[in-house]
């Protein structure tokens, strides 16, 4: 079974947004096509700085292949910009766990590393054993501490 998506149009967000803020609506600016044939369209808003002094905030979007997704950007952009100002709150959930996988990932290559490092160690160990002028009594001794070495790392791989 397919997955179903959803789509946000950031265009119209910026607007509720705006509206919500008491800002003046979004314009868009004249669409830029570069030799590739990707266009760029710029967004941009006004916020007041003060009674007199208003600053326009102007976002770029990244060379898109149609004016639709072209005005998708900067609006994304400049929704950024106005929740940065006014610090409200937009839950965005793919990047909730964007976040939640990135820290799993951290832990793992962590716990990879100490892994890895005692897996060498173990290598090493089973080198050294069966090295030439090994005797029977040493190579017990190194037996014995890569089965110790060894019982390390599956304490580690399969925690309690």
């Amino acid at each position: 079974m397919r997955p179903v998506v959803f789509s946000i149009c950031f265009r119209e967000l910026l607007r509720d947004v705006c509206q919500k803020y008491s800002l003046s609506m979004p314009m868009y600016g004249v669409p830029i096509e570069n030799e590739k044939g990707a266009i760029r369209v710029y967004g941009e808003i006004e916020l007041f700085r003060g009674d007199t002094v208003t600053e326009a905030v102007r976002c770029w979007s990244a060379p898109c292949p149609n004016i639709d997704e072209s005005e998708e950007d900067p609006a994304r952009r400049c929704v950024g910009m106005v929740r940065d100002e006014f610090s409200f709150d937009v839950r965005d959930f793919n990047l909730e766990d964007k976040k939640c996988f990135e820290d799993l990932y951290g832990r793992l290559s962590i716990e990879h590393e100490v892994v890895m490092k005692k897996y060498k160690r173990v290598k090493k160990d089973y080198r050294l054993c069966h090295a030439p002028g090994c005797t029977v009594p040493r190579a017990r001794r190194q037996i014995r501490r890569i089965q110790e070495n060894f019982s390390g790392i599956r304490s580690v791989a399969e925690p309690v």
